[in-house]
């Protein structure tokens, strides 16, 4: 095996990226702090500190006491130093959010546009124009945009060229990356929304400090990110995580991808409606937006209408076996509940969902679990894409590298 001599800058980028992730992770700290931190020498910390303060990275914000010294002199990240950029590709609306340095949210637009979104071109515009428009919002120029992050509804191909199938919106082998980053002026990274929204749960959300999780996203699709010893588990093409394929029903209901007795045939949201417009022998459920559809459902069981109850005790049952499954084979510390269907359906059957998962899944992985709603509500798959470009550019010690060198991996 050939084996590469650590260059010495190679070295600088390494010892930059050690003491920004310190500051990010660790919050604001000396420099006597970030050399016990990092395992840097002072010298070291000291001169790269002068770097980020020279870049316009990090800031000094003040100073506090030390023991028999004089006041140390504590740094801090910069949070207007740049600016990354969010985008929930959904079946149902396009989410685009602006975000500072530390992720805090700056701006938020949402693209509606439910006929077209299958479509690969017209969403490549409406994207590039949102963009455009979260900017101006905010009086920024794409200069300042470090990059953009990108979670879509399917499978995301690292290995080809970066490529989409999801079958949900009928893509397939769609060059999404490649056609943004023609557009846009700043690197832009591409994953599965469901993966996304995991990373954003685990950096800084209801995962924050557990090192297995399952975030299962619930909206007209299903999906699951897997973080294992806090690590996200892609699989051997980067497919892992396709939750609502999972076989619940042998010769059960057609699904989108083709197949049949998948979950996302009795969980997703169309699913639901369906099922509720043939209990009730009606189609007023499909009459409508599948968001406004899901509300009425919620709605009309709290009002007691007879058939909504009985879709939601099924999709309770349905979902209590989706989350045993997971539990049985990952053996989480943590579930998350997310999605924007997840959101609307989770506080009215959370607690049957416990019960149930109780009674489905093995006793010893169970006792180890907590089951709860996500953190970041529909901001998570925005706020998850977002992290993809700031791994990157922490990775890169604050600096942007080449669009070649896309690492893609949770933020840590």
């Amino acid at each position: 095996m050939v084996t590469t001599k650590p260059t010495a800058r190679d070295l600088r980028v390494a010892n930059r990226a050690g003491v920004l992730r310190a500051l990010y992770f660790g919050g604001d700290a000396s420099r006597l702090e970030l050399s016990q931190i990092t395992s840097l020498s002072t010298a070291t910390v000291t001169n790269v500190v002068a770097e980020l303060l020279a870049d316009g990275l990090v800031r000094e914000a003040g100073s506090e006491e030390s023991q028999g010294g004089r006041p140390r002199t504590m740094l801090t990240i910069a949070a207007d130093a740049g600016y990354f950029i969010g985008i929930d590709l959904g079946e149902n609306v396009i989410r685009i959010e602006l975000f500072d340095l530390l992720l805090h949210p700056i701006v938020a637009q949402q693209v509606v546009d439910v006929d077209n979104l299958h479509q690969p071109q017209t969403v490549i515009e409406r994207i590039v124009a949102g963009v455009a428009a979260v900017a101006q919002a905010a009086q920024l120029p794409l200069e300042g945009v470090i990059g953009a992050g990108i979670g879509v509804p399917g499978m995301v191909d690292h290995a080809t060229d970066v490529t989409v199938f999801a079958p949900s919106i009928g893509w397939r082998n769609v060059p999404l990356l490649a056609e943004l980053e023609r557009q846009l002026p700043f690197p832009v990274f591409l994953d599965n929304g469901a993966k996304a929204m995991a990373q954003a749960e685990a950096l800084l959300g209801a995962g924050q400090g557990v090192a297995d999780l399952a975030a299962v996203l619930l909206g007209t699709g299903l999906g699951a990110g897997i973080i294992t010893g806090n690590a996200l588990f892609r699989g051997a093409t980067n497919s892992a995580g396709e939750w609502g394929h999972m076989k619940v029903v042998l010769d059960g209901r057609q699904c989108r991808c083709g197949s049949a007795g998948c979950l996302e045939a009795y969980l997703g949201a169309h699913a639901l409606l369906e099922r509720w417009a043939a209990l009730a022998a009606a189609d007023v459920a499909l009459n409508q937006a599948e968001e406004d559809g899901i509300n009425h459902l919620v709605s009309a069981a709290s009002a007691g209408d007879p058939a909504a109850q009985q879709v939601l005790d099924e999709a309770t049952r349905y979902l209590s076996l989706g989350i045993a499954n997971l539990i049985n084979l990952f053996n989480p510390q943590r579930i998350i509940l997310g999605g924007w269907a997840g959101l609307r359906l989770g506080p009215a059957i959370l607690p049957d969902v416990r019960r149930l998962t109780r009674e489905y899944a093995l006793e010893p992985p169970f006792s180890a679990v907590t089951i709860d709603l996500c953190h970041f509500g529909q901001d998570a798959v925005a706020l998850g894409a977002a992290t993809l470009a700031l791994e990157e550019f922490l990775t890169a010690g604050g600096k942007q590298r080449s669009l070649a060198m896309r690492t893609g991996g949770l933020v840590k």
